[in-house]
């Protein structure tokens, strides 16, 4: 099995928060929904159980793509965390961390 290649990178990297790049921005009311509370008081307390993804940037040498983990991130801006634990991903094109939306008459 020799052939598979791996999604992402095997280590878990420390990267400074002000070199992740969202793809787009945030509502501002996101911040002060009931999962965000949630999501920022576990950070708070156990600190980041799963890391953020990420794509190393093509453009920008030492930037980074955030693929998933947008309200944890968020959190540890709140929480004035200078960096993030990352997985990052070796190929920016094929990582959906969370299924598509699917409705309910289609779920199987």
């Amino acid at each position: 099995m020799s052939g598979i290649q791996h999604g992402f990178e095997r280590k878990i990297i420390e990267v400074p928060i002000a070199l992740i790049r969202p793809s787009a921005p945030m509502a501002p009311r996101v911040l002060s929904t009931p999962k965000f509370r949630t999501i920022l008081s576990s950070v708070r307390e156990l600190g980041v159980i799963e890391p953020l993804a990420v794509f190393r940037s093509a453009d920008n040498e030492g930037e980074y793509h955030l693929l998933d983990g947008r309200l944890r991130l968020e959190a540890l801006k709140e929480l004035k965390r200078q960096t993030a634990p990352c997985m990052v991903s070796s190929d920016d094109e094929s990582y959906t961390f969370n299924p598509p939306h699917q409705p309910k008459h289609c779920r199987p």
